[in-house]
């Protein structure tokens, strides 16, 4: 069987996805063995000698899976695989030889084996990650059913909220949020795609706010403008210094971002909405009278 020799050197391109794998794969492996009973939790196939098997479609984990072989010095074998029919792709089949003198305990029994290399391991050999682009979407599939729910649950813990979805013999954990998603590649230790995901969802964010400025010929958003022009007088021409902290906070940024929702509002100054409504009115009628 002939062994394949990768090499390859590290280049920033323009993917979030791309950028993503290539971070992914160059980290320091600091713990191989946890790493190796990821690869086996996500589609590793253990057979009756102890030899794992793993597929791959992407070059890039395949090397990092060689150095984490190279350090727990286990012997391996990968074959290359193209089916030549329209719209298939290659395949990478890695064999690492008696992997039982390694890993003990198989399969996964509690969370407590469970640690961000072991993820990294799963998500090494069946994780997705999309290029934000509408929406932020991060997945890894889990082979058995138990092991599935007990990654789900580690990962809800650190990160906030996943979801595992089983069909027929498929268990995928989804991760699709922004906080969800930046949590998650912070853990796996990709910092800068972490940066570039954070400045992804800012220049969005900034981006739906000019878009609702610029949409003035909706009837709500007019309203908001026309309501931003009302508190605008207030400010200019009242005298504030009868408001607390809190409620000059409030005037000020209503006037400042007039397209900002109640919600939003609340959360920039850690309130609940409702509240946010009732301090406006207490505003109004304050300098009203005033």
């Amino acid at each position: 069987m002939a062994t394949v020799l990768l090499r390859g050197t590290v280049n920033w391109v323009v993917s979030v996805s791309e950028n993503f794998w290539i971070e992914l794969t160059s980290l320091e492996i600091k713990n191989p063995q946890s790493e190796l009973e990821g690869l086996l939790l996500g589609s590793g196939e253990m057979d009756l000698n102890g030899d794992l098997f793993i597929s791959f479609r992407r070059t890039e984990p395949v090397r990092r899976v060689v150095r984490i072989l190279s350090q727990l010095k286990l012997p391996y074998e990968i074959t290359f695989q193209k089916n030549h029919a329209a719209g298939s792709r290659q395949t990478y089949v890695v064999k690492a030889k008696n992997v039982t003198s390694v890993l003990k305990n198989l399969p996964l029994k509690d969370t407590t084996r469970l640690n961000w290399d072991v993820i990294r391991g799963i998500m090494l050999t069946t994780g997705y990650i999309s290029d934000l682009n509408p929406w932020y979407h991060a997945t890894m599939d889990v082979e058995v059913p138990e092991d599935a729910e007990e990654v789900n649950y580690w990962l809800k813990e650190r990160i906030g909220k996943s979801y595992l979805i089983s069909k027929q013999n498929t268990n995928t954990i989804h991760i699709r949020s922004f906080d969800a998603l930046y949590r998650f590649v912070d853990g796996l230790g990709a910092i800068k795609t972490r940066e570039e995901i954070y400045e992804h969802h800012f220049m969005r964010m900034k981006k739906i706010s000019a878009q609702r400025l610029a949409n003035c010929d909706n009837a709500n958003l007019k309203r908001q403008v026309a309501k931003a022009e009302f508190y605008k007088e207030l400010l200019d021409n009242k005298d504030i210094t009868i408001l607390n902290d809190e409620e000059v906070s409030l005037l000020k940024l209503r006037v400042e971002e007039p397209e900002l929702s109640y919600s939003e509002i609340g959360e920039r100054l850690g309130i609940s909405k409702s509240k946010v409504a009732r301090l406006l009115k207490a505003i109004e009628e304050k300098l009203k009278s005033e």
